[in-house]
């Protein structure tokens, strides 16, 4: 169990004005579990922090989710750019090098840098402008007020979702605020079509740190928060005039100054220890001195006394070398302690470092994964949508030919019945189908059946045709028989009666008494 000391008090009055700060870090999307990790206290450097406050930090800006999101983004992106690049060059018809790119592969959506495409931000004041170390000492006021300026301005110069994450930190001995940019930008060009990058120079802010300073610097004048000082500009000047430039500063990580604040405690232990090593041999040769020189001048008179101050010395250096001693273990503890504590951040840091390609690597096959779970769903539902959309085009056949199949049914009886016939081409019609002697007797009837047998009404058509001349060859062949018969009649009876032999001329030129019903359908 750690236990973790409450902050120093500072006695010193509050400040009305202070330089805001304003720094940026570079950061890649494989390091966003770091800033989380610290940003939810679950991990890393805590000793600066008040764990009995860390309920009362503050989300102001982020939804659930929000790493997540940049981490799909930039795998949508990858795909993306990569294929519009390959888009671009086959249009160009630069087949070869749209080759050497697919086999490369997607890459990064950003150019590369050591300092990675994302941007993490810090936002605060000195603590003596709210009031002092920690919550307990701050200004509530002072506090609102620097809280509401500062999600203004965030917002106000990372607009369009560029601010991804944003949250307030009181466990600390100041209060400030940690955040996120993600800018993207799109390039367009002939070679590699429209591509989609993680560009933070996008932003004005970024671009330029001595412009974000004096942005700052001017957002929160009206709180009494200055602008830090022109150092950049100052050594700008002094090379101009050839004079000497001022010593460049260096922003210090809070984990770097704790751990040289340590180192210079250790160094301040062993200056004590050793003071107290050489008070110690000074005591025990003063105390042998003295006892020598009590001899030299009464030996016979103060041998008890001599012997009362030896002992009485003797007491006093063993009690010396017992403080001594225990202040050398004491000081071994704390070195074998620091040397544990050494190599156990040690042993931490390389695994972190060993486990982020790790990291990595497993983040890069879960977006693999997913994009192929996508895929292979969309293809299942598209194969749905295409067997739902045969299986709807083959009950609607299956119903065309069940319809079609009464139809036909009906048709031929109708034709079977005579109700049907056909009828060739006459010097005032076209070949049609007509209604025959066994025809429904009423219009409305007639109607009726011509519903039922439309759908099979072309094939009907041919059928009553083939009927109808198959009929009409038999009947030519039986007419013909008639005819050579009527001849040979005549032949035999030369005197017919009128009536007899008009009837006789009438069988032989193939005329028929009584012929089919005209009715169209």
């Amino acid at each position: 169990m750690t236990i973790h000391a409450k902050f120093r008090q500072d006695q010193s009055n509050k400040l009305d004005k202070a330089p805001v700060v304003l720094r940026f870090t570079g950061l890649f999307p494989y390091q966003l579990w770091k800033f989380r990790l610290h940003d939810k206290r679950a991990g890393g450097d805590l000793a600066h922090v008040d764990l009995d406050v860390s309920g009362l930090n503050e989300v102001l800006a982020g939804e659930t989710g929000w790493k997540e999101r940049i981490c799909t983004e930039v795998a949508e992106m990858r795909e993306h750019n990569f294929e519009e690049r390959l888009r671009a060059l086959r249009a160009k018809s630069r087949i070869s090098q749209a080759e050497r790119e697919t086999a490369k592969g997607p890459s990064d959506p950003w150019k590369e840098s050591a300092n990675g495409p994302l941007r993490e931000g810090i936002l605060t004041v000195n603590k003596k402008w709210f009031g002092g170390p920690g919550i307990l000492e701050w200004d509530p006021e002072r506090v609102a007020e620097f809280r509401e300026v500062a999600k203004n301005f965030l917002r106000q110069h990372f607009p369009d979702d560029q601010l991804r994450y944003a949250s307030a930190h009181v466990d600390e001995e100041a209060y400030h605020i940690h955040f996120v940019v993600a800018v993207w930008s799109e390039k367009i060009s002939a070679n590699s079509g429209r591509q989609v990058v993680l560009q933070p120079s996008a932003n004005p802010l970024l671009k330029n740190y001595e412009h974000a300073q004096d942005l700052a610097g001017e957002t929160f004048a009206k709180i009494g928060i200055t602008r830090g000082k022109r150092r950049a500009e100052a050594r700008r000047k002094a090379r101009a005039d050839g004079a000497l430039q001022p010593e460049t500063r260096h922003h210090v990580p809070p984990s770097q100054w704790r751990a040289e604040e340590r180192r210079a405690a250790q160094a301040e232990k062993n200056r004590i220890l050793g003071d107290a090593r050489m008070e110690a041999r000074a005591v025990a040769e003063g105390a042998q001195d003295l006892g020598k020189a009590t001899v030299r001048k009464s030996r016979k008179r103060a041998i008890k006394e001599a012997q009362a101050r030896k002992r009485r010395a003797g007491r006093e250096t063993a009690a010396a070398e017992r403080s001594r001693d225990a202040a050398e273990a004491k000081a071994r503890q704390f070195e074998e302690a620091a040397a544990a504590a050494n190599s156990r951040k040690e042993a931490i840091e390389a695994a972190v470092v060993a486990m982020e390609p790790m990291v990595k690597g497993y983040e890069e096959r879960a977006e693999a994964a997913a994009e192929k779970y996508r895929e292979q769903k969309a293809a299942r539902e598209a194969e749905e949508a295409r067997l739902k959309e045969a299986e709807e085009k083959v009950r609607v056949k299956v119903a065309e030919a069940e319809v079609i199949s009464d139809a036909i049914e009906t048709s031929l009886e109708l034709v079977a019945d005579g109700a049907l016939a056909w009828q060739e081409a006459s010097a005032d019609l076209p070949p049609r189908l007509i209604w025959g002697a066994a025809a429904p007797k009423t219009k409305d009837a007639q109607d009726e059946k011509l519903r039922e047998i439309r759908p099979a009404l072309r094939m009907v058509t041919r059928i009553a045709q083939m009927v109808a001349r198959t009929v009409k060859r038999v009947l030519a062949k039986e007419r013909q028989k008639l005819k050579n018969d009527a001849d040979y009649v005549r032949g035999l009876r030369q005197e017919w009666e009128p009536e007899d032999d008009a009837r006789l001329k009438r069988i032989s030129l193939g005329g028929i008494e009584n012929g089919p019903k005209r009715t169209g359908c």
